[in-house]
Order: C-alpha cells, then sequence, then structure tokens
C-alpha cells in the first residue's frame, strides 16, 4: 500500500528568502502533513475541491507550483529572461515572490510613496497596485510602511502580505478579497515591532515571525482562522536577536525559524505543533544575516546566507541530526558576496540561489545538481556603471522547475522579475 496520499495544492515563495508554498498540482503528500488555510472563508473553495489543501514550507511545498499562467515558450533551458515589474520612481525593495495557478505574484517596498506595493504576472504582463498608504501622515509626506515584506497564498490562491508598518512601530497583515480590495489588520500593535516578517499558512492560520526592535529579540505571531492574532516571545536571550528571520512549517505543523543575533551567529529556533519554542546557536562561523530557510519534500532542513557582516562568503548548510554541516559556496578576495541570499530546492532535490555580490555589485546566481555534487556559480544579472544591482532579492522554483526570481536595481530604483527555464 502506498505510504501517500494524493492531493492537490496552491503554492507561494519567500523573502529573503525564506521558505515557500506551492501552485496547484498533483503531488505525493505524507501522510500527517497539514493542510493551508483559507483566511478569507467567503473566497474559500468548497469542501473537497483540492485546492484546499497544501501547505507553505511543507515537505510538499518546495516552491514548486503546477500548472501555471508562466510559459517558456521560446526560452532556450538553462538561460535567465528578465523583464521590468515596476518602474515607478523609485521602488523595489525587500520583495518576495509567490507563485500560483495564476501567475506569479510580489510584494515589495516603493520609497517613493514609503508604501506596500503589489504586482501579479499573468500571460497578459505585469500589473502593479497599491496596497497600504495609511502610514503616510497628515502632512502628506511619505510614512514608511512596508519596509519587509513576505507574501504567500492561501488555500483559494489568494495572496496574503506580511509587512513592517515604520510609521506607525506595528506588524501588519494584508489579504487580497474577493472583490479585489484589501483587507489590512494589526498583526502586532506593540510599539516599534514588525521588522524582517516572515510568514507562512497553516491548517491552524497564519504565522509570522519578527524582531521586536524595542526590546531586540525574536517573535512569533499567529493568527487563528477567526482573524484573533495573538503573539509570543521565540528568543529573547540575547539583547539583539531575531534579524531578518526565515520561516518554514513543517509537515506535522512544527514551525522552524533562522535567524541572525546580533550579526555574529545563525540561530535557529523551533516550535512543535502544540509546543513551546527552543532555540540553538547553529553557526559561530554565520553571521546570521540573509539567512533563507527551505524544507524539501523529504523533510530535510536547508539553509543558505552571508557568513559575515563585513567580509561574507555565500554558505549553505543541511540539517542533519542535531548539526548542520556547513560548506562555502562562494568566497571572493574582497568578501561581500552571499548578501540577500534565498533558496529554493526543485522536486529533485537540487539546490539553488539567487545572491547580492555586494564586492561587485551584481545578482548571482548558484546551482548544485545532484549528479555531480559541485555548485556553479553564474552571473545572473550585471549592471553597468554604478554597479549596485540585486541587493534585495527573492527567489522560488515552480512545479515544472522553472525559477522565478525578483529583485531591487538600485541604479534605475526598478524591481525587475527573471525567469530560468530549466
Amino acid at each position: 500500500m502506498s505510504r501517500h496520499r494524493r492531493i492537490a495544492f496552491v503554492c507561494a515563495a519567500v523573502v529573503p528568502a525564506i521558505a515557500w508554498s506551492c501552485g496547484e498540482g498533483i503531488f505525493d503528500h505524507p501522510p500527517g502533513a497539514s493542510s493551508l488555510a483559507c483566511l478569507d472563508a467567503a473566497s474559500c473553495p468548497p469542501e473537497g475541491d483540492a485546492r484546499a489543501q497544501g501547505q507553505d514550507g511543507d515537505v510538499e511545498a518546495n516552491g514548486i507550483d503546477g500548472a501555471l499562467a508562466v510559459s517558456c515558450e521560446g526560452q532556450a533551458p538553462g538561460t535567465w529572461r528578465i523583464e521590468l515589474v515596476d518602474g515607478r520612481g523609485d521602488t523595489g525593495r525587500f520583495p518576495s515572490v509567490a507563485v500560483g495557478a495564476d501567475g506569479v505574484h510580489v510584494s515589495y517596498y516603493d520609497v517613493t510613496t514609503a508604501a506596500v506595493r503589489y504586482a501579479r504576472r499573468t500571460s497578459a504582463g505585469w500589473a502593479p497596485v497599491d496596497v497600504d498608504l495609511a502610514g503616510r501622515p497628515p502632512s502628506g509626506e511619505p510614512g514608511n510602511v512596508g519596509m519587509g515584506t513576505s507574501i504567500r497564498l492561501d488555500a483559494a490562491g489568494r495572496p496574503a502580505i506580511a509587512y513592517s508598518d515604520i510609521a506607525n512601530g506595528h506588524l501588519k497583515l494584508a489579504r487580497l478579497e474577493l472583490g479585489g480590495a484589501w483587507a489590512l489588520e494589526t498583526a502586532d500593535g506593540a510599539t516599534n515591532v514588525g521588522g524582517w516578517p516572515s510568514l507562512v499558512l497553516d491548517d491552524l492560520g497564519a504565522h509570522v515571525t519578527y524582531t521586536d526592535r524595542a526590546n531586540r529579540l525574536l517573535k512569533a505571531a499567529h493568527r487563528d482562522l477567526g482573524g484573533t492574532w495573538t503573539s509570543e516571545m521565540v528568543d529573547d536571550s540575547n539583547t539583539s536577536a531575531g534579524q531578518q528571520s526565515s520561516l518554514a512549517v513543517d509537515a506535522a505543523g512544527g514551525l522552524h525559524v533562522t535567524y541572525s543575533e546580533n550579526q555574529a551567529y545563525l540561530k535557529y529556533a523551533t516550535r512543535p505543533r502544540s509546543g513551546t519554542w527552543t532555540s540553538t546557536r547553529i553557526d559561530s562561523l554565520s553571521s546570521g544575516l540573509w539567512s533563507s530557510l527551505v524544507i524539501d519534500r523529504s523533510g530535510n532542513l536547508h539553509v543558505a546566507g552571508c557568513s559575515r557582516f563585513a567580509s561574507g562568503d555565500l554558505h549553505y548548510a543541511q540539517k542533519s541530526g542535531p548539526s548542520w554541516p556547513r560548506e562555502i559556496v562562494e568566497t571572493q578576495a574582497d568578501g561581500n558576496v552571499g548578501w540577500s541570499a534565498s533558496l529554493a530546492v526543485d522536486d529533485r532535490g537540487e539546490q539553488h540561489i539567487v545572491y547580492f555580490d555586494k564586492g561587485n555589485g551584481d545578482l548571482r546566481y548558484a546551482h548544485r545538481a545532484t549528479a555531480t555534487g559541485a555548485w556553479e556559480k553564474t552571473t545572473l544579472d550585471a549592471p553597468g556603471t554604478p554597479p549596485d544591482l540585486g541587493r534585495y532579492a527573492a527567489m522560488v522554483v515552480d512545479r515544472s522547475r522553472i525559477l522565478h526570481a525578483v529583485y531591487y536595481d538600485a541604479r534605475t530604483g526598478d524591481l525587475q522579475y527573471a525567469r530560468r527555464c530549466p
């Protein structure tokens, strides 16, 4: 008898990276894995609809999507195709990406209006819109809403975005409703919270990890299916814990998060579906900055990130028992490679990373094939002068093994999208 049941699911991805969920498609789903929540009950598929199953960060949710409104027709295998997402003013920082049956979804920060923006790519192209302008003061000056975003798709394929509202010092969540309007919620209304949010969805609702800037610690907020938010401490062991967290959820509903402690150590915390958080320092040679955590289809945990803040290398580790054997993916003489790392693992177990090479100011891509075990590194997009392209990046891989990356071009102030066909 098969140890798996067959389901269909909706997917998404994140950043800095993130863990992801999936698109609509059939997948082998291990017993006991949780299903994806529908955050707006009115928009949920009817009971029994296959789209009501799935999980961001689950073992089945390696950013692997099903039939998409994205095609590789006319694009050579192994190549990247780049296109503009949004060129309005200075826009595109802190992007996060999700992929579903209706196209590619992106959230990001717009500097010009100091607001959260959202864009969806369909066969007709990109359609950017404002999500939250509420941080704008009465004077009309910008108010810094959205400096840090994380997007996921719920069971109905509708996007949810967690973001930092610096203007008011809160953590917020935006949900796209059936009529096309965005419903805005305050997830944590404490003072000076919400930094570097990372969002996942499961059958219990929504979960977000984020920095409490006032107390310099890592917190988690949880939204139940009735819309009630609660928050808890994840790590208060250090006065600078919780920077740049990356959250994932496993098949049993357990939460896993990597993050930086004092820009000096990579830490990992986990909480079972019904339990409390435990944390540990897993790498004293890594700053923990730009960490990107992924749970693959077999339940293995992978993390990539920047080894050091001042002179960083790009590093990667896969959890093995209690340890995380670490390897260097790329190092350069001038250092500063590995910023804004975003990791994805495809259905063959092959790892893909996009990252910013600060020393040369370009966006890099690393891929390790299971056949050779070696990392192959290339420049995804190289800028002109001055060089500064890819400082903020996010990536997901879909069920067809198509890679979808979004990144900020600091030279032009634009948000770019790149697609790589297998």
